[in-house]
């Protein structure tokens, strides 16, 4: 049983790398249209690892991803640590309601990227930038938010729709299998349980 155990962390935890590493790579090679919109897809995986790992486990991904991604940016400038806690959100919200149970999985992607784009593009983030960076030149918060939000929404719908359309693939061949040694013994017992309902549920047959 333990080295069961062991093997489903094991799995896990190289699953949680893989998540962290790609959003990482995502999160620092920003695409720009033009000089005030970037395009960022680090939510991706951040999103995929709160939804199959877990929402500790997308917090921890969306903040260390944020963190070394900001390090490769930096430029020389000051790590904003609210806006790692923002990026580790996305991952908990996500995971959060990826466990809601009856409810479409498609449904709570699009859930997960309403609550995000509200709680961390809109608020933490917007606010963290504001405060920073033009909080001293007179504009107020509601004149950034305003400026900021459009950009930032197609970013998101753009990010929506990789993550809605790579649920489905990643779902059923990569985490068809339970990643938790729990889950899968929740998962395996589930049939037996289902069997024994069955047989007790048949009439008793009549003997001639």
């Amino acid at each position: 049983m333990a080295t069961t155990k062991a093997r489903y962390a094991t799995r896990k935890i190289t699953y949680l790398a893989l998540f962290t590493a790609l959003a990482t790579i995502l999160a620092s090679a920003k695409i720009m249209p033009t000089t005030s919109f970037k395009l960022a897809f680090g939510a991706v995986p951040i999103m995929y690892a709160g939804m199959f790992l877990g929402p500790l486990s997308g917090f921890f991904c969306g903040f260390v991803s944020d963190y070394f991604g900001a390090l490769i940016n930096s430029g020389g400038g000051a790590y904003l640590p609210t806006i790692g806690l923002a990026a580790g959100l996305v991952g908990m919200i996500a995971g959060l309601l990826y466990r809601i149970p009856r409810l479409n999985p498609y449904l709570k992607i699009v859930l997960s990227f309403v609550l995000t784009t509200l709680i961390c593009t809109c608020f933490i983030n917007t606010l963290t930038l504001w405060w920073t960076y033009s909080r001293a030149s007179g504009k107020s918060f509601w004149v950034y938010l305003g400026g900021r939000v459009p950009l930032q929404l197609v970013n998101t719908v753009i990010n929506m729709v990789l993550v809605l359309s790579l649920y489905h693939p990643l779902r059923k061949f990569v985490f068809k299998k339970p990643l938790r040694y729990k889950d899968a013994c929740a998962a395996a017992a589930e049939p037996a349980a289902q069997t024994v309902a069955d047989a007790s549920s048949e009439p008793p047959q009549s003997q001639s």
